[in-house]
């Protein structure tokens, strides 16, 4: 029984192959862009269109069989959600720390004017940097990972400890007048930023990633 079975699967194969190959010279496109042929081709058995699955997935659609059903997804999607991703990160960490060091450089400009300082909104800004840190590295744990782990957004939480280290050595400078406080402040401000330009090197290399595999 089971030698017949193969026997009709080879025979019904060989038959659908000499039906179809002579009606499969043609090119497949995804969007503007040829699909290479390379191992097979796509066939075309009673008016219908049978494409390879190595086609498929150089259109960036998965293909994968679970139990006795096959199924599709387009890999697009994942990466166009890590750009959506990606955005609400930028607005959460990167555009607080951006507030937080103008405003830092704002007081420090008043304290070496001797000007009345206000410490109230630059307390405000690093607590809000500091949750926005923990909160939006929810984002990152979602991407789908391209190549390597994106852990240079790591470097988040080491720029927010030393965004907080600085504004404090700031704000006691603006008390004492000790120069140990002002060269404490422009110390970890200086880590603060190696580590912010770490996270942002990282976000260019995924927004371009992702932007790679969702449109091109």
């Amino acid at each position: 029984m089971k030698r017949k079975t193969m026997f009709c699967i080879m025979i019904t194969f060989l038959l659908v192959g000499s039906v179809a190959w002579a009606d499969s010279n043609f090119k497949v496109y995804w969007g503007k862009e040829e699909l290479n042929q390379t191992s097979g081709k796509p066939l075309i058995i009673n008016n219908r269109l049978y494409v390879p699955v190595y086609l498929l997935k150089q259109a960036n659609i998965s293909v994968y069989k679970q139990d006795n059903s096959w199924y599709l997804s387009d890999n697009r999607k994942k990466y166009i959600n890590n750009l959506y991703l990606l955005d609400l990160y930028r607005r959460g960490f990167m555009d607080s720390i951006n507030e937080l060091d103008k405003e830092s450089l704002n007081i420090l400009g008043d304290v070496l004017l001797n000007k009345n300082v206000d410490g109230s909104k630059l307390k405000e800004l690093i607590n809000e940097a500091q949750t926005s840190t923990r909160e939006s590295y929810k984002y990152i744990d979602k991407l789908a990972i391209i190549g390597d782990k994106p852990e240079g957004f790591l470097q988040s939480l080491t720029c927010a400890e030393n965004y907080n280290i600085a504004v404090s050595h700031l704000l006691k400078y603006n008390e004492t007048r000790d120069l140990n406080e002002l060269e404490l402040f422009y110390d970890n401000r200086l880590k603060a930023i190696e580590a912010f330009d770490a996270v942002k090197n990282e976000y260019d290399r995924y927004i371009n990633l992702s932007f790679d595999k969702a449109f091109r």
